[in-house]
């Protein structure tokens, strides 16, 4: 289950966003959807960590 909504995430954002913009402004958009997946992905054990740490 945890895959297949990691998955949907991705696809209905890439969706949505061609549904909303075209051409230049597309590409500008799905470039910042990467950049914050990216910085998620990269933030998410830290956070996931403080968490852990908190709540023992």
């Amino acid at each position: 289950m945890q895959g297949v909504g990691a998955g949907c995430g991705t696809s209905v954002s890439r969706a949505t966003l061609r549904d909303v913009f075209s051409d230049r402004r597309l590409a500008k958009a799905m470039s910042w959807v990467s950049v914050c997946f990216a910085g998620a992905l990269g933030f998410a054990p830290f956070v996931g960590g403080q968490i852990a740490r908190i709540a023992s």
